[in-house]
């Protein structure tokens, strides 16, 4: 029997991919001044955004287990037409123009997993009247990567009272 190299933790029903025990377990070629991950840190965050303990948690703690269907589905993000549901029946990009929830979408200037570009093309497809498009980050710095958005060192004073604004003027919509 040949198995399918697209996905092969589906064809052998991996129920959980162990990406923070294979990062722990890779540590010790992973830390020191040659670091074969290093590359993985500014996809992650950007020049010092991030407390480098807490960037080292994030990377090898962080993703404890992660379910095998759950990674699957997120490939589908790189695909043509986008995010679909787990069997591909169902392409959420299709339907964001029903959206009826306010969405604020953000963006770190830096982010090379999902960069500006690809969240405004989403935003593009939400009614206008339903989303609110910030990009954090300014051309001189500091810059924001993908998780720096949550866990850099200047998100609690610029990314988090965005966020708050956001939900208390939505909360007072409705209520």
């Amino acid at each position: 029997m040949l198995l399918p190299l697209v996905h092969p933790a589906q064809a052998l029903n991996v129920p959980v991919v162990p990406l923070g025990t294979l990062l722990a377990a890779a540590y010790p070629w992973t830390s020191g001044p040659i670091n074969l991950f290093s590359w993985l840190n500014h996809q992650i965050s950007a020049q010092d955004m991030m407390h480098p303990e807490l960037l080292s948690k994030l990377v090898f703690n962080n993703f404890c287990t992660v379910p095998a269907k759950v990674v699957l589905q997120l490939t589908t993000a790189f695909r043509e037409g986008g995010l679909c549901n787990r069997n591909g029946t169902f392409s959420y990009k299709d339907h964001l123009r029903e959206c009826r929830t306010p969405v604020l979408a953000l963006a770190g200037d830096r982010d090379l997993i999902c960069p500006p570009e690809a969240v405004y093309e989403t935003v593009k497809l939400i009614p206008k009247h339903k989303v609110k498009y910030r990009v954090f980050g300014k051309p001189k710095g500091p810059h924001y990567a993908h998780y720096d958005l949550v866990g850099g060192r200047l998100a609690i004073d610029e990314v988090y009272p965005c966020i708050i604004e956001f939900l208390s003027r939505h909360d007072r919509m409705l209520t």
